[in-house]
């Protein structure tokens, strides 16, 4: 190989690196989803459900055992948004048994129409990384090196071995059908959500989640 030929086989290959580093990873993030949860007041209409479940719990046991204010007509005028938490009927096909509750609330994560995949436990939509607050799945709030630091009473090595492998959950990209949208719960190694029955139909949406209700009120 003449001398410059290695000059400009040279020169391809640094400026493949360089284009390489300089590229940015695509992020799509969520400025308008508060991880707080606020307290509101019962407006005309809304319901309240006492809600008993963990599938939303992070690291303050958000929403167990509170008293969940929810908008059953709220969809009526609004279009459903990533980062809403909504109230709605699990699908039939995702009941264990006689005794599982029928209803429960999830996080909408991903929009009909958009692609959403995870990878070693991180969300990504439209080949975007979710950087948000719920963008990968957690156990009580705790990514898979905080979860580690920790022991769970009842949770033995077979236990601990199962949850950290959930940390590490693959879905292959697939894409939204209109009318469905992603819904996980912010404890999604607890909760009932698309992991277990895929997109869920807009039809088996109850209402929205508004907030917790009031101390002064019921």
């Amino acid at each position: 190989m003449r001398c410059y030929e290695i000059r400009y086989l040279i020169a391809v290959v640094c400026f493949a690196l360089i284009i390489g580093g300089c590229a940015k990873e695509k992020v799509i993030t969520d400025p308008h989803t508060p991880e707080e949860i606020k307290y509101v007041e019962l407006e005309d209409q809304a319901i309240v459900i006492d809600y008993g479940l963990d599938g939303m719990v992070r690291q303050k046991l958000e929403f167990s055992g509170a008293k969940v204010v929810v908008d059953p007509n709220y969809y009526d005028k609004h279009e459903i948004k990533r980062g809403d938490i909504i109230f709605y009927d699990i699908p039939p096909d995702a009941v264990i048994d006689e005794f599982q509750k029928k209803e429960d609330i999830v996080r909408v994560i991903a929009l009909e129409g958009e692609q959403i995949s995870i990878k070693n436990g991180q969300i990504y939509i439209d080949g975007s990384r979710l950087d948000t607050f719920y963008g990968k799945l957690l156990a009580y709030g705790l990514d898979k090196n905080q979860y580690k630091k920790i022991e769970y009473p009842g949770c033995e090595d077979e236990c601990r071995k199962s949850n950290i492998e959930y940390f590490e959950t693959e879905v292959a990209e697939i894409s939204i059908p209109s009318g469905h949208i992603y819904v996980l719960g912010d404890n999604s190694l607890r909760s009932i959500g698309s992991l277990n029955f895929g997109p869920l139909s807009k039809s088996q949406v109850k209402g929205k989640v508004l907030g917790y209700l009031k101390q002064n009120q019921r």
